[in-house]
């Protein structure tokens, strides 16, 4: 095992103990020091005691006769008088003005005195000093966050119980993971405690693997082990889902191509109220198993009330399937794949009758990451290509819409569980290669988003987007739009299973070819959605 921790008694009964000292043993004195020695290692203690009193007053300025008395004393259970000893050790040293990095394992072991007597406070400083000076740094911070998680000092308590897992110190791993699991349930962040009753799990089964692992130690890691998996219980589990969205609401511009096939879209300059209606149903398996698999269908068809706006009537079906290595671990990835197909309302002028036709169709793939790189901070990453097909392309080939999409996006999310400020911050690209020159573009956007609670039952979203596009293979000169969204929604959960929606948002888009291309444009709408 890694990093094993320091004992005074284990290593003095080895008769190694190394730290440096003021004074050796003088050789006059060898015979009486081993006998006392012998006698604490065949557990007769008032003997060692006894000899080591005498041996005090003949050389009282020798460390290790101290040190094996106080020992000794702690074995046989006199608390009180091991701690005066490690009291006058430390007093001693102090005086002779050794290095603090000397007087540490004393008040290691004055703080475990001080533990089992409930001192607390008293306890708290000593395993400070022990881990300022460099002595069993781990059981120090181990059992300052023991303090802390018993005086409610959650925050502190994690910060401890982290240094433990940073030290991967093997025979404190389980019960760390564990104490910042509870830690994390008490703090409100859910995510961070299924995330250490994972690795508590997981820490436990290897001591309990390690043929070399002592029996309290495995006994003590079946009891974590047990523990983690009863409260990981609820989460292991397979489940199919869907939901059942319907809205009404106003847009003062109708988009002519949907913003899910690229960022270069156009507004077609028409107002409409419209109709939306969406559905989902998707299956879940297990994220607790080595790898969860979730496949998915949505579907969604809009109305627009405006007759003039036919042509930005759209109806989607996707279908998908995540595969995710770690579901609920503090790292996980996995990569994505899924198809799609558009359709748009095609209304005949002569006859005045529409009828819905192929619109665009796409394949995409690719990998995406996220690891928490501390309590509530999740940093994650997403590549993902498709190629695409426009089958309503205009006859021009440099006007064709057809070619390969390719996105990324790197974002940084605070999921701190805070009532108004949970922010998410994301950086995106897109790369849309079109084959023909009018609509290849190029854009990167910024992105700030934040989640609020407002009550149990009432959650918001705000975000704000910044997107720059640039059209660099026109042949009537590049175009550069710069687009700002403001979106706002809001949901009320009514039962467990129906909510009613509300959002709105508000797009400027900036275009150095200001009369054709630039527009504003405001949406709204309200519905409600049914899961299941």
């Amino acid at each position: 095992m890694t990093h094993p921790l320091k004992s005074l008694g284990a290593v003095l009964l080895l008769l190694c103990w190394t730290l440096p000292a003021w004074a050796t043993v003088e050789r006059e004195f060898e015979p009486e020091y081993s006998e006392a020695v012998l006698a604490f290692n065949a557990k007769d203690y008032p003997k060692s005691v006894s000899i080591l009193n005498e041996l005090i007053k003949k050389s009282p300025k020798t460390p290790e006769f101290f040190e094996l008395k106080a020992l000794a004393l702690k074995a046989s259970n006199q608390e009180k008088e091991a701690a005066e000893t490690y009291q006058a050790l430390i007093l001693a040293k102090t005086a002779d003005s050794r290095p603090k990095a000397e007087i540490a394992p004393y008040a290691f072991e004055l703080g475990m005195i001080r533990f089992k007597e409930k001192k607390y406070e008293q306890a708290s400083s000593y395993f400070t000093f022990a881990q300022k000076y460099g002595f069993n740094e781990s059981a120090a911070h181990f059992y300052s966050g023991l303090i802390q998680f018993q005086s409610n000092q959650w925050g502190e308590a994690e910060k401890n119980f982290a240094e433990v897992i940073a030290s991967k110190t093997d025979e404190l791993m389980p019960a760390s993971h564990y104490y910042l699991a509870q830690c994390a349930l008490r703090m409100d962040y859910p995510a961070g405690a299924i995330q250490s009753f994972i690795s508590a799990k997981k820490a436990s089964q290897s001591v309990l693997d390690d043929p070399q692992s002592t029996a309290d130690m495995k006994q003590i890691s079946r009891q974590i082990l047990d523990g983690s998996e009863q409260s990981l219980a609820p989460f292991d589990k397979s489940q199919f889902f869907g939901n059942l969205t319907e809205l009404t609401g106003y847009d003062s511009n109708v988009l002519s191509v949907p913003s899910s096939v690229t960022d270069a879209v156009e507004a077609s300059g028409k107002h409409s109220m419209k109709e939306i209606l969406a559905a989902g149903v998707g299956y879940a398996s297990s994220p607790l198993k080595t790898f969860q698999f979730v496949p998915s269908y949505r579907g969604s068809i809009n109305k627009n009330f405006n007759g003039d706006s036919k042509s930005g009537e759209f109806a989607e079906s996707d279908v998908s399937l995540f595969v995710t290595k770690g579901a609920l671990e503090k790292t996980s990835y996995g990569a994505k794949i899924a198809a799609e197909v558009l359709f748009q309302n095609d209304l005949n002028p002569v006859t005045n009758s529409s009828t819905y036709r192929r619109y665009s169709q796409g394949f995409t793939f690719g990998p995406y990451l996220k690891r928490e790189i501390r309590p509530k901070y999740v940093l994650g990453g997403e590549f993902f290509i498709k190629p695409q097909k426009f089958y309503r392309d205009p006859t021009s080939s440099d006007l064709s819409r057809t070619g390969t999409l390719t996105t990324g996006r790197i974002y940084l999310q605070n999921f701190a569980g805070r009532k108004y400020w949970n922010p998410v911050l994301a950086l995106r690209f897109e790369d849309d290669d079109t084959d023909g020159n009018e609509y290849n573009a190029k854009s990167k956007a910024i992105q700030l988003s934040n989640a609020l609670t407002l009550r149990n039952d009432i959650e918001m979203t705000a975000l704000l987007d910044i997107d720059f596009v640039e059209y660099t293979r026109r042949f009537n000169g590049e175009r550069k739009d710069k687009i700002v969204l403001l979106q706002v929604g809001a949901s009320k959960r009514l039962t467990p299973k129906w909510t009613v929606l509300a959002a709105t948002d508000y797009t400027i888009n900036h275009s150095n070819i200001a009369d054709t291309y630039s527009y504003n444009r405001f949406s709204f709408t309200a519905g409600a959605s049914y899961s299941f």
